[in-house]
């Protein structure tokens, strides 16, 4: 065989060698660009964040009753806002890593008054920037950074996280009443119809929220109430109760007609709204 030919074969026995090593790595370089794209919810893949462990933590939080969210940041930060009815540490926000140990920021109520701190300073501004716009879908971050909202159902048997937007036992809303709100128009009518010019119209984002409320109509004292207990994912559906209070017959109360409602804001569902009571008497 000439040189020539010892050449060409030479070349043809590298590439059959590379192929089988997998020297044509452009479904590698794919597999692993695929592998870093979005929000992992299985196996940890080096380098996202494993939504499933941080859901289970905020799933299992003891003070998140009135809001519980969580956020993937540029798909290497996860943020956590949570607040709850407590008498300690009422809110906080946490930016996390890699995993719900990895704490890279985090603000909140002490016992010492509110605190923000980071561990890496250089996430400061980041950090505050998110907490200055929790109210906005994309954290305030703008279009230089993807925000992700993470689906988070309470556990099972547990409520959605929901905050007033309204209790009262003064509504001007005088029949009794079950409402769902999931439009902007139908939000200002209802409050419109429920507190006149007296109060101004809470904000509600309707691309990420809806309004539920109750209204007992008139009652003929002071004691009777109502208040929504639990907005609870059923089988297709959501399953509010309120708990509506009304007094025993040993108990003296302010004799003037009135009105009881209570109009919260949660995370907003398709799903059909189930409305229960339950009688809770006083005295």
């Amino acid at each position: 065989m000439n040189m020539a030919g010892r050449v060409l074969l030479s070349v043809a026995v590298i590439g059959v060698t590379l192929a089988a090593c997998g020297g044509d790595d452009s479904t590698t370089e794919q597999s692993s660009r695929t592998a870093v794209q979005g929000i992992a919810v299985g196996e940890p893949n080096g380098g996202v964040p494993v939504v499933s462990e941080y859901i289970k933590m905020a799933q299992g939080a003891s003070c998140a009753d009135t809001r519980n969210k969580l956020y993937v940041i540029d798909s290497k930060y996860v943020l956590w806002d949570r607040a709850g009815q407590c008498a300690d540490a009422a809110y906080a926000q946490t930016l996390m890593g890699l995993s719900p140990q990895a704490v890279l920021c985090s603000a909140g109520q002490t016992i010492a008054g509110p605190r923000t701190s980071c561990s890496d300073a250089s996430l400061r501004p980041l950090f505050d920037t998110m907490l200055q716009n929790l109210d906005k879908a994309d954290l305030g971050l703008g279009a230089g950074h993807k925000v992700e909202p993470v689906d988070l159902l309470p556990a099972p048997g547990g409520s959605l996280a929901f905050q007033t937007l309204s209790h009262t036992t003064r509504s001007a809303i005088t029949a009794p009443r079950e409402v769902v709100v999931r439009d902007a128009d139908a939000w200002a009518t209802l409050w419109q119809e429920h507190a006149g010019t007296d109060l101004p119209l809470p904000a509600v984002d309707f691309s990420r929220q809806m309004v539920i409320g109750v209204f007992l109509g008139a009652r003929s004292n002071g004691c009777f109430d109502t208040a929504i207990a639990s907005v609870i994912p059923g089988e297709g559906s959501l399953e509010v109760l309120h708990v509506d209070t009304e007094p025993g017959p040993a108990v003296f109360c302010t004799m003037a007609i009135t009105y009881p409602a209570h109009l919260v804001v949660v995370d907003r569902s398709s799903a059909p709204v189930v409305f229960s009571k339950k009688i809770h008497i006083i005295g």
